[in-house]
């Protein structure tokens, strides 16, 4: 296009200079403001499709924006069920754990309350060999 514009300047000013044929000279000038209206036309055309683009990417990075938040809508979410699994798990494992304690702190009671039984037992074993050994001791005074 550039070289045809160039062109036709180049046959209208050698026409102008040599004032040549009339009818060229009119045609190659209106070819040269039709030109010079396409070019202007075009131009306008430029305009708009770039204010056009500059408004599509404006739209474009707000649906990223949009797009980017439902992603970490959903990864939150993602998270926060697995926090309820991990909470649900370890409410289980504390509830089991309590039942063991539970359980061990019985059978400790119950060994307690068993060594106490075989103490008393023993203690009154001995109390019964040192009241028979005390017996005898003044069974043998008295002799």
């Amino acid at each position: 296009l550039r070289d045809e514009k160039a062109s036709f300047k180049c046959k209208l000013l050698a026409m102008e200079r040599k004032g040549r044929d009339n009818e060229t000279f009119n045609t190659l000038k209106t070819i040269r403001s039709k030109m010079d209206r396409e070019k202007r036309e075009s131009k306008a055309q430029i305009n708009v499709l770039q204010k056009e683009k500059i408004a599509l990417q404006a739209k474009l990075k707000d649906l990223e924006k949009e797009n980017c938040i439902k992603e970490n809508t959903s990864k939150l979410e993602a998270t926060e069920t697995s926090q309820c699994k991990s909470q649900s798990a370890l409410q289980s494992t504390v509830e089991s754990l309590s039942a063991r304690l539970d359980e061990v702190h019985k059978m400790h009671i119950q060994k307690m309350n068993e060594l106490k039984l075989q103490d008393k037992t023993k203690s009154d074993e001995l109390n019964e060999k040192l009241r028979i050994l005390n017996d005898e001791k003044n069974s043998f005074r008295q002799l």
